[in-house]
């Protein structure tokens, strides 16, 4: 949501009598001179107060103190200022009360992301130190680290992607506390640990978070399998050595994924379950990132671990096939863009072909190589014209069992063997493929 929206609401808040700031993210990237996520906004004004004043708008998190307002561009989240009282579920306080703007900074997670903004005039309200931060670049927990990592296990994950995508290091006792608390993980649901991952691995900057994660001890608790390659190649195994810097050369080389920016820095938003294969423009999805880790890292067979992470990360079946595939298609890609003219077509015509040539030119970058698949499929639909990449099938099931052919496989062997003749144009119009297929038959 646009500033401009939130500090006409954030007015009308203060034209009733209460106090509104902007919070989050969306100060931390202005001073930054990055892209603003939505601005939100935090107020000492309840639930019930802010839809008093907004009559378009949508309670989400009642118990968080949180309401959506409806404007004519879209939505802005108000949340009413409060503090966490005890511990809960490693994911949730035990309780959460009214509070001051001061006790509202700091129950949050990061300095960068507790700092205030006056609408009116842009002035930085800063009780934890995060402008230093800022200004130092690194990533520093309020208070005590331990404490706000016990509060919630997920911040463990979110550190770490603040770090990488903004190129800041993890102020020491901060890391010191990821390592001892990283097991808080383990009450995490695995949609929700999915969901950082996500982010951490379709921005520019997915390998710098992987070697993090490995850094501060997360890595064993998030993707084992990868973990296990990075410990023996780190004990001077010389397989794995290569193993793990090829497959961070590899996530290196995948370029631009976006920004893994915040989606949801006020902690009290829920998170979207749905986005398991949350792309980002001209750049990879989470299988691609996910299966080319693991084929780089673990052990074979290369679909085994993939499927195992998918099943622990709760991915969809859709996902995690979308994954199994690509990691089946490690040690094929030298072949198929080698393949004769019918495979190339079908390769061509996948929904996975993006994905797959996008993997292709990492390797081949990550190898300091020409690609081979993508030039391949561009000088095939050169020569194709107008035709159709993959034309519908001259011969059909029924025209095989017509032919006299018993139902069995030999109806699909035969429809898909004239099928790729045609492809390969060596039959060009239906009457041929018949006449082959009685021939065969």
């Amino acid at each position: 949501m646009s500033r401009k929206q939130a500090t006409l609401i954030a007015a009308r808040l203060a034209r009733a009598g209460h106090r509104a700031v902007f919070a989050g993210g969306a100060v931390r990237d202005r001073l930054l001179g990055r892209a603003a996520a939505d601005v939100d906004v935090a107020t000492d004004a309840t639930p019930q107060e802010v839809m008093a004043l907004f009559p378009r708008s949508v309670p989400v998190g009642e118990a968080f103190g949180v309401v959506k307002v409806v404007t004519d561009d879209g939505t802005v989240d108000v949340a009413t200022f409060r503090r966490d009282v005890g511990l809960g579920d490693g994911r949730h306080p035990a309780q959460v009360e009214r509070a001051t703007l001061e006790q509202d900074v700091l129950r949050r997670d990061f300095t960068i992301n507790g700092l205030m903004e006056e609408p009116e005039g842009g002035e930085v309200i800063d009780l934890v130190g995060g402008l230093d931060d800022l200004r130092a670049r690194r990533v520093r927990a309020i208070g005590d680290p331990g404490l706000r990592f016990r509060e919630d296990g997920l911040r463990l994950l979110r550190g770490v992607r603040f770090a990488a995508v903004l190129g800041f290091e993890l102020e020491a006792s901060t890391a010191s506390a990821m390592r001892e608390h990283a097991a808080m993980l383990r009450r995490i649901s695995g949609e929700r640990v999915r969901g950082e991952l996500e982010r951490m691995l379709v921005c520019d900057e997915r390998a710098r978070a992987l070697e993090l994660l490995d850094e501060v001890s997360l890595l064993p608790e998030v993707l084992p399998e990868v973990a296990s390659c990075a410990a023996a190649a780190h004990a001077g195994e010389e397989a794995a050595r290569r193993r793990w810097a090829h497959a961070l050369a590899v996530l290196e080389a995948l370029g631009g994924g976006g920004d893994g920016g915040e989606a949801d820095v006020d902690e009290t938003s829920s998170d979207d379950d749905g986005a398991a294969t949350l792309a980002r423009p001209a750049g990879a999805t989470f299988p691609l990132a996910l299966a080319v880790t693991l084929c780089e890292c673990a052990v074979e067979p290369a679909g085994a671990p993939v499927e195992t992470v998918c099943a622990r990360l709760r991915c969809s079946s859709a996902v995690a096939r979308r994954a199994l595939d690509l990691a089946a298609a490690r040690g094929q890609l030298a072949q198929l863009a080698e393949a004769g003219r019918a495979t190339l077509r079908r390769v061509a015509a996948s929904p996975a072909y993006h994905e797959l040539a996008l993997w292709e030119d990492a390797l081949a970058r990550a190898a300091l190589r020409p690609p081979r698949l993508r030039p391949a499929v561009v000088a095939l639909v050169q020569s194709l014209g107008r035709e159709a990449l993959l034309p519908a099938p001259f011969v059909t099931g029924a025209d095989v069992l017509a032919a006299g052919v018993a139902p069995g496989p030999r109806v699909g062997e035969l429809v898909r063997a004239a099928h790729d003749l045609q492809l390969a144009g060596e039959l060009n119009d239906r009457e041929a493929a018949l006449a082959w297929l009685r021939a065969e038959a």
